[in-house]
């Protein structure tokens, strides 16, 4: 972690494994759930954190993590076998980007991409959600010491997306986000 020559960065290695690793098992068909002892799980992966400033007025910011979960011995008696399996609503690849334009002290503009990964929906690694990209706008204007006005538009290019998916009953389902969302406040502080 540190700054250099105008770039602000952050970078975290990790490889944790979980030994008796305490899960709850759902079973995909009838829904029942068990909490079961999952013997061993893996987590490795990388994250990092860039920020800079690209003039007077703009300033570029990433958060990126990419990683890979796994079961490494997880048996469940007469049931399944999910050794080696990468864990369900585990992404592999997470990612912000944000660009921020501040034309005068006052107002502030951001453009922020969110990038989710695909992701599998359940242990057995049957089926997978692909993942969705999300663009965002965001304003500020301080109108003075204790009173700012803010606005936003989530999901700029109205795209369809999960904000979760799983396997229920045997379906797949999916729980929709929001299509394109406007938001408007004032904000006071005293």
């Amino acid at each position: 972690k540190g700054a250099r020559g105008g770039l602000d960065y952050s970078l975290s290695l990790y490889d944790l494994r979980k030994k008796d690793d305490i899960l709850s098992y759902r079973d995909t068909l009838t829904n029942v759930t068990q909490v079961v002892n999952a013997g061993e799980t893996s987590h490795r992966g990388v994250e990092l954190g860039l920020g800079t400033e690209l003039g007077a007025a703009l300033r570029l910011d990433l958060a990126a993590s990419h990683a890979k979960h796994t079961y490494e011995d997880w048996v469940i008696p007469g049931t399944a076998n999910y050794s080696g399996n990468e864990m369900e609503s585990a992404p592999r690849d997470i990612l912000n980007l944000r660009l921020t334009w501040r034309p005068a002290t006052p107002v502030r503009l951001m453009l922020e991409w969110s990038h989710l990964g695909r992701y599998w929906l359940d242990a057995a690694n049957t089926a997978q959600y692909d993942g969705h990209d999300l663009l965002n706008l965001r304003a500020n204007w301080r109108l003075d010491k204790g009173l700012a006005l803010f606005g936003g538009i989530q999901n700029l290019t109205d795209a369809r997306f999960a904000e979760s998916a799983s396997i229920t009953s045997g379906t797949q389902v999916f729980a929709p986000g929001l299509p394109r969302t406007f938001t408007a406040g004032v904000e006071g502080t005293w």
